[in-house]
């Protein structure tokens, strides 16, 4: 999120795929789950939920997909983005 670098604890062979997902469209998502599950998620977690939400409609019917936020919304909250 706006930050490039090369992280030394990711396996770029596990990844079946990347899904670009910009700057508004994860702040989009965290006013979204905000609003309507009383999620408070910070902008790189928004971005995985969009990516997420758009991905799991190419899944099958029982086919599963586990989402998970690796940062809170609360330091975020004096960007009035909620």
């Amino acid at each position: 999120m706006g930050v490039d670098f090369n992280s030394p604890v990711l396996h770029y062979k596990t990844i079946d795929k990347f899904i670009e997902v910009s700057d508004q469209q994860g702040i989009e998502m965290i006013q979204q789950l905000a609003k309507s599950s009383g999620l408070l998620i910070g902008p790189s977690s928004g971005a995985v939920a969009h990516a997420a939400f758009n991905y799991a409609k190419s899944l099958k019917k029982d086919d599963l997909c586990v989402i998970i936020f690796g940062d809170s919304g609360r330091a975020y909250l004096s960007k009035n983005w909620l």
